[in-house]
């Protein structure tokens, strides 16, 4: 509330990605008070104090990657959700048990770190994703995108990889996944009566959200086929959470 003859000199915001360790990097923040007494401020330089010029010499610059486009999609987009999945590649074999239990668009970002300050060579880097995607049953309409890291020092640049992946969306939803994340089977059948529930209580320019809960499974308990759908009902997996001996539980960021 208000305090008598006390007024706020400064306001320090401070932004963070939770989970994430290393370099984060945010594009676009606007701040606007709220605030009657305040009116409106609408130039920048009102209520932001520009950095000091030492961090701005310091900043890293905004291009230590480039980026190399391996599919693109095909055929008729029809569906209500696109998968979208960062990962680096150490995981793209994980790529196969999404692909195995979705049958939707997809838009994909594969991250390569760079081994040494003299790795530029992408050829074979490229070769062995294509290899890779060989073996996988991704749908037609997928987007897939290599990242090259420049710098062994380069932190895994996780907001940038999950934006470009979503530049490539054409549906009305997306679903956002890190790598080691295995979407459930016959998802976009199982959400879309959430949609129809929540469109008729929508205003026109309204944009929302749906929270989809995740569940940890104990990997080394499930072969490969299992892993991929154990669950195909939400029955089926709070029957199974429920066992003393349970090996799935919720998932939480420490």
């Amino acid at each position: 509330g208000e305090v008598r003859g006390v007024s706020v000199a400064s306001v320090t915001v401070c932004l963070c990605c939770v989970g994430v360790e290393g370099l984060a990097k945010f594009w676009n923040v606007k701040l606007r008070p709220v605030a009657p007494s305040v009116g409106r401020l609408d130039r920048r330089d009102q209520y932001v104090v520009q950095c000091p010029k030492s961090l701005l010499l310091a900043r890293q610059p905004d291009h230590i990657y480039s980026e190399e486009v391996i599919l693109t999609p095909s055929g008729v987009l029809s569906s209500l959700v696109t998968l979208v999945i960062q990962m680096s590649i150490d995981r793209i074999d994980m790529l196969s048990l999404n692909a195995a239990v979705w049958n939707g668009p997809m838009s994909i970002v594969i991250y390569f770190p760079a081994k040494s300050t003299k790795d530029t060579e992408h050829a074979w880097k490229r070769k062995y994703v294509e290899k890779k995607l060989n073996q996988f049953r991704l749908h037609p309409y997928t987007h897939l995108t290599v990242v090259y890291a420049h710098s062994v020092l380069d932190a895994y640049p996780i907001n940038a990889l999950r934006n470009l992946a979503m530049k490539h969306v054409h549906t009305d939803y997306m679903l956002v996944l890190d790598g080691d994340f295995i979407v459930s089977p016959n998802f976009e059948a199982s959400f879309q009566p959430a949609v129809a529930q929540t469109t008729s209580l929508l205003l026109p320019g309204d944009h929302v959200i749906y929270v989809v809960p995740v569940f940890e499974l104990i990997a080394d308990k499930w072969n490969s086929d299992q892993y991929v759908s154990p669950f195909f009902t939400k029955q089926e997996l709070i029957s199974h959470i429920t066992q003393d001996d349970t090996d799935v539980f919720p998932f939480h960021i420490l």
